[in-house]
This record gives structure tokens, C-alpha cells and sequence, in this order.
């Protein structure tokens, strides 16, 4: 049964012969009142905060959503950049390995060349040596055959 403050004050008691005094209950039914008119007013104040603080979850309730939903796609974002930056360092990489070997067949042709002129050069030196120990003998000879000769005069 639901009592206003209102309801409270306004209620009348029959008195009877042994009944109550009413410089007694007439202050205490005022005193009943308006604690019950305290009491609901402070209903009221609970309620409209309870509603209001309500409304302040469901708020920060959203705000959570998102700042984890932000959370998630940043941390999407992260691995996405670390798999690239892997997936980029790997091609840097075999794109230097490739250029090192290419660097190393370029240098080995090289190398093979150069030993080629160097072998060519070597041949060379050896028929020339021949050649001037051949031109040597032969004037070493060409001497030879001129001391024996007599000299003319």
C-alpha cells in the first residue's frame, strides 16, 4: 500500500473514550509525514541519479567499444606495417644478394679475363725472348765468324 505525506496529515482518527490524545499522535502523524515526504523526495533524487549515472555507463559503455575497437584496428595496423616492413626487408635482401652475385660473376669473368691477358702476355714475353735470344745467336755468331775472317785492308 502506497502512503503519501499528504494522505498522512489529512488522516483522521475517531476518538473513542480510552482512546488516544491527540496533542500526542497529532504531532507524531506531522513528524511521519514529512519524513515520508523526505524519504520520497530522496526516492526521487536516487532515481533521476540513478537514471543520469545510467546514462553516464551506457556513454562510457560506447567509449569503451571504441577505444577497443581503435585499439584493435591500431594493432591491425602495427602487424599489417611490421609483415610490409619484413615483406620489404626480404626483397631489399634479395634484391642484394642478387646484385652481390651478379657483382661476383662480373668479377669472375673479369678475373678469368685478366689471367687470359696475363697467360697472353707471358706467351709473348717467352717468343720474344726466343726471338731476341735467336737474333742474339745469330750476331753472336755473325761476331764469331767476323773475328775468324781476316781483316781486309
Amino acid at each position: 500500500m502506497k502512503v503519501t505525506s499528504e494522505e498522512i496529515r489529512e488522516k483522521r482518527f475517531k476518538t473513542a473514550l480510552i482512546g488516544y490524545s491527540p496533542k500526542e499522535v497529532d504531532p507524531f502523524i506531522s513528524l511521519v509525514a514529512e519524513e515520508v515526504e523526505r524519504l520520497t523526495d530522496e526516492g526521487k533524487n536516487l532515481s533521476e541519479e540513478v537514471r543520469r549515472l545510467t546514462g553516464d555507463l551506457e556513454l562510457y559503455k560506447g567509449r569503451e567499444e571504441s577505444i577497443i575497437k581503435t585499439m584493435m584496428a591500431s594493432q591491425k595496423v602495427c602487424d599489417d606495417m611490421r609483415k610490409n616492413a619484413e615483406r620489404e626487408s626480404q626483397i631489399i635482401l634479395s634484391e642484394a644478394e642478387l646484385n652481390a652475385e651478379r657483382l661476383a660473376a662480373g668479377a669472375q669473368q673479369r678475373l678469368i679475363k685478366i689471367e687470359g691477358e696475363i697467360s697472353e702476355m707471358r706467351r709473348q714475353k717467352i717468343k720474344f725472348e726466343e726471338a731476341l735470344r735467336s737474333l742474339l745467336t745469330t750476331h753472336f755468331k755473325l761476331l764469331d765468324i767476323s773475328k775468324d775472317e781476316p781483316a781486309k785492308g
